[in-house]
């Protein structure tokens, strides 16, 4: 069975274990043609819709491939669903365990491209930094089962019984604990792909990636102060890339690439490579390495 079959017959499995509560749908999550750009899309059937989890079918298929079953994958899938269903349910209803207490330190900031977002961010508090918005999460993760998160509402808030800036200043806490890092984009790609197409990288070791340990709306590292950024970063400028929600990638300023330049290859990836739900702007930010800030560009 191809990849194409094998996915329609993945998603019609998981539709019939999980029953007529959910709606199981196949989405090109990186708008590509591999298996790793495909996940599933599991919902509520009823209500607005709302995602519950995202899976990644290329573990299944590369087991299907092997001859081996692919009963471990859907199993963890359910778990995953079932879990999510729980979080969504308790933090909607404002029903977790001693309340704000309870969820604080599972609290952490998301960048969003305020421009494409007007709707999403009239339901949410939040606050301006450069041109985005900085958003709220509730994130948790579950052992054998993945990393969820849940974005903290005006209603969810008011249920919590907090200020934005009481928000602000516990994710801005919880940020600085998040183990974020800036590594070569060179070493990661040696580590996550073949020799040969990481070969094709082996001579450009200027570009930067910075992101947390989850990988998950990574780009609020952007509010991690100059102290991290001058200590990881040093004085050189940077232009610094908003890829996507999950990450940044700075190039050297003094680079032969022009600001433009740099704008255009960011515009190409978010139309041939994300999602919309993952896009954070169109433009690229600079790290000004005297002063230790990012800034806009203009």
């Amino acid at each position: 069975m191809d990849f194409n079959g094998f996915i329609k017959d993945f998603c019609t499995q998981v539709q019939k274990r999980l029953g007529e509560n959910y709606l199981v749908t196949v989405e090109n999550i990186r708008k590509g043609r591999e298996p790793g750009d495909y996940a599933l899309c599991v919902r509520n059937a009823a209500g607005e819709g709302k995602a519950l989890a995202y899976f990644s079918v290329e573990e299944a298929y590369s087991d299907h491939q092997r001859g081996l079953s692919i009963e471990p994958a859907l199993d963890k899938l359910l778990e995953k669903t079932r879990c999510a269903s729980r979080f969504l349910k308790e933090t909607e209803s404002g029903r977790m365990s001693s309340g704000w207490k309870g969820v604080k330190d599972c609290v952490y900031p998301m960048m969003i491209w305020p421009g494409r977002n007007r709707e999403l961010l009239s339901m949410l508090p939040h606050r301006q930094f450069l041109d985005l918005s900085v958003g709220y999460i509730i994130r948790r993760t579950y052992p054998g089962v993945g990393t969820i998160a849940v974005k903290i509402t005006k209603d969810l808030q008011k249920l919590l019984g907090i200020t934005e800036e009481e928000l602000y200043q516990q994710a801005l806490k919880n940020l600085k604990e998040d183990h974020y890092q800036i590594r070569n984009m060179a070493e990661i790609i040696r580590e996550n792909f073949t020799e040969e197409e990481a070969e094709k990288f082996a001579d450009d070791d200027s570009l930067l990636v910075l992101t947390n340990e989850e990988k998950w709306y990574g780009a609020a590292g952007v509010l991690l102060g100059k102290d991290f950024f001058q200590r990881t970063l040093g004085r050189r400028s940077y232009y610094v890339i908003p890829s996507s929600i999950h990450e940044l990638m700075f190039a050297p300023a003094d680079t032969i690439w022009e600001e433009e330049e740099v704008n255009w290859m960011l515009r190409q990836v978010n139309r041939e490579q994300l999602s919309e739900e993952e896009w954070l702007n169109d433009h690229v930010y600079i790290y000004n390495g005297w002063t230790g800030e990012i800034e806009n560009m203009n």
